[in-house]
C-alpha cells in the first residue's frame, strides 16, 4: 500500500521509496528510508504526519504516493 493509504495510529515499515532522484535522497536525509518503521500520526485529504527516529514529519499526497508501506505485525496479527 502507499503510505496515504495506512490508517491514523498505525505503525507501517517502509517497502519502497520511488520518484526522482532529488526527492528520495532528501527523503532518506529524513529518515524515509526502506526498511525504516514509521507511525502515522495524523492523516486527511492525502496528506500525512509521521513520527519517524522521535519527530514529526508532513508529508503532502504526492510525495506519500512514492512511499510504498507494509503495516507491522503484533501477535500474529495486522494492526490496521
Amino acid at each position: 500500500m502507499q503510505l496515504f493509504q495506512a490508517p491514523e495510529g498505525s505503525t507501517v515499515t517502509i517497502l519502497n521509496v520511488s520518484g526522482e532522484e532529488h526527492n528520495r535522497r532528501h527523503l532518506e536525509c529524513l529518515g524515509i528510508s526502506k526498511g525504516e518503521k514509521i507511525k502515522i500520526v495524523d492523516s486527511h485529504g492525502g496528506a500525512v504526519i509521521v513520527k519517524v527516529k522521535g519527530y514529526r514529519l508532513a508529508l503532502d499526497k504526492d510525495i506519500c504516493a512514492c512511499i510504498s508501506v507494509h503495516p507491522e505485525i503484533k501477535g500474529g496479527t495486522c494492526n490496521v
